[in-house]
């Protein structure tokens, strides 16, 4: 039963590390080259290819790093000297406590909404899915960029703050459970057990909550986990845009850089949780639904 998730897993990992060690050799120039222009001074950088193992062939540097991993060695910052073990565990709380935020306004804000645009049909309701379909259309990017050059000038700057960043986020999937959960309710309003609630003199609320929305839970749970998964990206994204220093500059300034064993660190544990957090929704959605433990 654990074999078919394991296997995934490990593939995933794999996927990725070979992709991340793949990225940024392929392209012009190394990060030896970028280091040791300015001196211009090729004996030195030729030097320092030799001392990290950067001038053996591709496969052989390739090989090496998987063996690496294997024994928990994610390497050494080319720019820094820090290993990247260490410098993911200082910049991941920071990562962890946008996208923790940002899941929770997700999640409330996102039911809210679609329960109300689902129920109410005047003009507030109306301006609310519009306002819900614009933030679904448009990518994180473009809406943290806004909130950087909008909210941040009216408060005199707002880099490495947590609160609106995760708001960006946040609300970015808050919009794609409002749309969801929205269409549960409209699905389930009009079902037999619904009026046979209101029937019994059941108050609104309770037949919303108990009725209308358990029917509707399993894909909205489904979402939310994956949701989550799509969080980590969104927050990495928003970051490097806020500047605030957590894994998101970590990548990109390490990027800019090629500085290679940090990109791969990175996004080795991008994926990782990626992996988990849908894994562990494969799991808790059998866990609500056992037609989905018997398929």
């Amino acid at each position: 039963m654990l074999l078919r998730p394991l296997l995934s897993l490990l593939l995933t990992l794999w996927l990725a590390v070979t992709l991340a060690f793949f990225a940024l050799r392929v392209l012009p120039g190394d990060a030896i080259a970028a280091q040791f222009a300015a001196a211009a001074n090729p004996a030195a950088a030729a030097l320092r290819r030799e001392q990290l193992g950067l001038d053996l062939p591709l496969w052989q540097q390739y090989g090496q790093y998987l063996l690496n991993l294997l024994r928990g060695d994610a390497g050494v910052s080319l720019y820094s000297a820090r290993t990247v073990t260490e410098l993911i565990a200082e910049r991941l709380p920071l990562t962890l406590e946008l996208a923790g935020l940002a899941l929770l306004l997700a999640a409330g804000a996102g039911i809210s909404a679609g329960v109300y645009t689902a129920l109410s049909r005047g003009v507030p309701a109306r301006l609310l899915r519009l306002f819900i379909d614009v933030l679904f259309s448009v990518p994180v990017y473009w809406t943290a960029t806004l909130a950087l050059f909008s909210v941040g000038v009216l408060i005199g700057g707002v880099q490495g703050a947590v609160g609106l960043p995760a708001l960006v986020v946040g609300l970015h999937s808050a919009a794609a459970v409002a749309r969801l959960v929205r269409v549960a309710v409209l699905q389930t309003a009009g079902a037999d057990f619904v009026r046979t609630a209101r029937g019994k003199g059941l108050p609104e609320r309770l037949v919303i909550r108990r009725h209308m929305l358990r029917a509707g839970l399993l894909p909205v749970v489904q979402l939310l986990a994956l949701q989550s998964a799509y969080l980590m990206g969104g927050a990495v994204m928003t970051e490097s845009i806020f500047q605030r220093p957590g894994m998101g500059l970590l990548l990109l300034d390490a990027v800019l850089a090629r500085d290679y064993p940090v990109v791969q660190g990175v996004v080795l544990l991008l994926a990782l949780l990626y992996t988990v957090l849908n894994t562990a929704a494969d799991v808790f959605t059998a866990l609500l639904d056992p037609r989905i433990r018997r398929a």
